[in-house]
């Protein structure tokens, strides 16, 4: 299956792309909108792809829908499918000396970070990661996924703000400290009071979260995401095939 994809955002081609993993050739698209058996493409390029016939067209919302073909988003904005927030299925992080501190962040804004600030001194080891660089002592650069799948395993306690950095640090295997809740013991999560949740995690072991790590890894991947849009746009037989190599490399890379 030939896919086009006519967008100004990374994000949905790098979700798109995944489709490559089981055989399918996933294309960008700028300008020349060639012969496809699928078309995602963003709102504003709706007219233009029109001139593409005989093919699946899938909408991604980019401010409103402007189509009756089924549509995908990341966002909160009424479409058929809102793209959920989804493990890496990178495997287990290694411990690294190098990255090992007491308490981490990875690619979290400068607001984020300033929840740390009962830390942020002497006192303890704190290594701060991301792509833009922040005016603090204990800032250390950008980390790649991989790395940073080992960073959160090297961490004692890693700020997870976001529900994105909460399940990329539960399926590396790292000790998370949150304040989103999808169900994790209340150890591990933070309303006013992460001081307190740090403290303790920096000091005494938490309940075991191995089985609800499990759980996330399963249900929440990027596989089943396309599995979902698949079946809804009725590429039933694709949607199994996409299911199959889900839970194969979630098997191969955890269970």
């Amino acid at each position: 299956m030939k896919i086009n994809v006519v967008t100004q955002n990374q994000e949905v081609f790098n979700f798109t792309k995944i489709l490559t993993d089981f055989g399918h050739t996933v294309v960008p698209i700028n300008g020349q909108f060639t012969d496809c058996d699928v078309a995602i493409y963003d709102s504003e390029f709706y007219e233009q792809i029109q001139q593409v016939k005989n093919c699946l067209k899938i909408e991604n919302i980019t401010k409103e829908k402007v189509s009756n073909d089924f549509s995908i988003s990341f966002l909160e904005n009424g479409a058929d499918h809102k793209i959920n927030e989804t493990c890496s299925l990178l495997g287990h992080g290694t411990y690294n000396e190098d990255l090992a501190c007491d308490i981490t962040a990875n690619n979290q804004n400068a607001e984020a970070v300033m929840l740390l600030n009962p830390y942020l001194s002497l006192g303890h080891h704190i290594k701060i990661f991301g792509q833009q660089p922040l005016n603090l002592f204990c800032y250390c650069g950008a980390l790649d996924e991989i790395m940073a799948n080992d960073l959160y395993v090297s961490a004692k306690v890693t700020l997870c703000p976001t529900k994105q950095s909460l399940m990329r640090v539960l399926e590396a295997g790292g000790i998370p400290v949150t304040n989103v809740d999808i169900g994790l013991p209340e150890e591990y999560v933070f309303t006013d009071n992460l001081k307190d949740k740090v403290d303790y995690l920096l000091s005494n072991k938490g309940k075991d979260i191995t089985s609800f790590r499990n759980d996330i890894i399963k249900k929440y991947n990027v596989y089943n995401e396309w599995t979902k849009i698949l079946k809804q746009v009725g590429l039933n037989k694709i949607s199994k095939q996409c299911e199959a190599y889900g839970n194969e490399k979630s098997k191969t890379a955890y269970f």
